[in-house]
């Protein structure tokens, strides 16, 4: 299969209610439908800074980079998004561009996971479902090199590898409920954090340690 479509969802729309105060979103926004990828990726970087707890800001950058053919910024940008994302539909919306971004990469096991991730968030979604399935299809026909069976085949994403340093903070803090939770939440948005399943479980006996002392 040399020639495939991935179904693309460059939305620029999702939480513009939250972005009435942002003068510099909407025109990042024109630039971008204007295929001035270039300036709208400037423009969104400047969003991003003023409100980065904003989630529109850093998807949109992932689409800008995207467009560029900048695949380890957009996916980083992709990743940054998923960090503030909390509904439904902005986390399908994410998830499938990494998708794509994974497919432009040829790592197709971890553009499958992305896909799976993005259909839990929406199963309904029929060009997340024609991703998935065409992620599947080429996984099968380019199997990863060495035993296919293997789990340590895994390689965390950007968005796991975040988590993973955000729950670092958190331990620095002495804040190991939160630095669980944090990675909890990573594995449930996150097949490849299973990378970190040692990581976790050390937590996980350290947070039952301090709950029988109290």
């Amino acid at each position: 299969m040399k020639n495939y479509i991935l179904y693309i969802l460059l939305t620029l729309s999702f939480a513009v209610s939250a972005q009435e105060k942002d003068k510099t979103l909407p025109k990042a926004n024109d630039e971008y439908e204007e295929k001035n990828f270039v300036e709208a990726e400037a423009n969104y970087r400047i969003s991003h800074s003023k409100f980065p707890k904003r989630t529109v800001a850093p998807f949109n950058l992932g689409n800008a980079i995207y467009k560029q053919n900048q695949l380890a910024e957009a996916k980083f940008a992709y990743s940054k998004a998923l960090t503030n994302t909390k509904s439904r539909v902005q986390k399908h919306k994410v998830f499938h561009n990494l998708g794509n971004v994974f497919m432009r990469e040829k790592d197709y096991s971890n553009a499958v996971e992305a896909y799976k991730n993005a259909l839990r968030n929406k199963p309904s979604d029929e060009e997340s479902r024609y991703n998935f399935a065409l992620a599947k299809k080429m996984l099968k026909d380019n199997p990863p090199k060495g035993d296919k069976n293997k789990k340590d085949d895994i390689k965390p994403s950007e968005y796991a590898k975040m988590m993973k340093a955000k729950a670092d903070m958190a331990i620095k803090n002495n804040n190991f409920f939160e630095a669980l939770n944090i990675m909890n939440e990573a594995l449930r948005n996150d097949a490849t954090t299973k990378y970190y399943q040692d990581y976790m479980k050390k937590l996980e006996d350290v947070v039952k340690i301090i709950k029988q002392w109290n």
